[in-house]
């Protein structure tokens, strides 16, 4: 018993947890909480579901059925035009367009064409993959329940990504996984259960890296300094490009959050650059660890009897021809298996739609408003001609 009270870590728990809660009202009611946002935008989704879980129904009407959406980018930015084309929000210059989790558009053809009242959240994530948007549905399940339907927006990046990383080893998989992991294990140690429970019950602990990252950046800025060995380098190397550059007024450094415009032909060119580093060479290992996540995603539906509609997002042609013809062939071929023989799961294929024309995107592959108009459009179709939703 000595020992133990003699323990250093047991004398600092209440110093980390006192410092915690002073870093999260810092944080939380301070113009701090939307740098965080900004600097953190692949995590942004966490905050997405806990406010999600933590709403009560905004109607006592027992027919509203709830349908989760979860995709990359391409499903945010195309659920994010449609509903500042129609409403005026989310403003893409705010942060509102990263926070933003609805799908206004979708709930008012599921009313007008189905009679069916839905409440959509968008648990979309820029640059997610197949076996994190599995793990965000796990989750999700977990904190409120199943829902209705799910729908996945999905494109040949989700399986390939060279510049996201490995499997389960980014921070949104990370913390996800010791979400869902059980609240106890006897086979890891005393401070790895802890870290556990605090990462259950209290959603801040488990972002408390980007914000401690995010205050040390800050606080660098302010005196002037870098805050780590690599950019004091550079730094040295080229004083112009130094800490203490200043952020544009009301724009995120990452740039905006989406366009509803035509991007210029030099920007295509750096969108294709990009892609062909996401893209070349296929990595097969990956291919088929993400393809292995989507027939869990498929089997998790299936055993919950949940709707699982999956939806190949629509691509240009120009973003196609980066890949080779046989991957892409065997991609359509692989989605086309994997969908096939499940009584609730159901495949829309839109890769290569002609009824998208090069105006309905925004660049080589996020869809403007009217594309989305489209993508609306033929969803329900196929939902209401398919009677998924009942």
């Amino acid at each position: 018993m000595q020992q133990l009270f003699r323990s250093t870590t047991l004398w600092l728990m209440p110093y980390i947890l006192l410092f915690s809660g002073l870093v999260w009202c810092i944080v939380e009611l301070t113009f701090l909480r939307d740098d965080i946002i900004f600097q953190s935008d692949r995590l942004v989704v966490l905050n997405k579901l806990d406010n999600w879980a933590h709403q009560r129904p905004q109607t006592d009407d027992a027919q509203e059925k709830s349908v989760l959406f979860l995709s990359s980018s391409l499903g945010l930015v195309a659920a994010n035009c449609a509903d500042y084309k129609k409403y005026g929000q989310p403003d893409p210059n705010s942060q509102q367009a990263v926070i933003y989790s609805k799908f206004k558009c979708l709930d008012d053809q599921f009313a007008a064409l189905m009679n069916q009242r839905t409440q959509t959240i968008n648990l979309s994530n820029s640059a997610a993959l197949i076996s994190e948007d599995l793990l965000l549905a796990r989750e999700a399940l977990r904190l409120r329940g199943k829902p209705a339907m799910i729908i996945l927006g999905i494109a040949p990046r989700d399986f390939l990504d060279h510049c996201t990383a490995d499997y389960h080893r980014s921070r949104l998989a990370h913390i996800l996984l010791t979400r869902l992991s059980p609240f106890w294990q006897p086979s890891k140690s005393f401070l790895e259960n802890i870290d556990t429970v605090l990462c259950k019950i209290w959603p801040f602990y488990s972002q408390r890296v980007e914000h401690r990252n995010i205050i040390i950046q800050l606080t660098c800025e302010y005196f002037h300094r870098s805050p780590d060995l690599f950019l004091a380098a550079q730094t040295f190397k080229n004083p112009t490009n130094g800490s203490n550059t200043k952020k544009k007024e009301g724009v995120s450094t990452a740039g905006k959050a989406f366009s509803d415009e035509t991007a210029e032909e030099e920007a295509l060119v750096k969108y294709d650059n990009s892609y062909r580093d996401r893209y070349l060479p296929i990595d097969e290992k990956r291919w088929h660890i993400e393809l292995d996540s989507l027939y869990e995603f498929i089997d998790l539906c299936d055993e919950q009897k949940i709707q699982l509609v999956i939806v190949g997002m629509p691509l240009t042609e120009r973003n196609r021809k980066l890949l080779p013809a046989a991957f892409l062939k065997e991609y359509n071929t692989a989605l086309k298996a994997a969908t096939t023989g499940k009584p609730t799961v159901h495949f829309i294929n839109l890769i290569d739609d002609p009824q998208f024309l090069i105006s309905d995107y925004s660049d080589t592959v996020h869809l403007r408003s009217n594309g989305s108009k489209k993508l609306i459009e033929i969803l329900i179709a196929e939902i209401k001609k398919g009677r998924w939703l009942q």
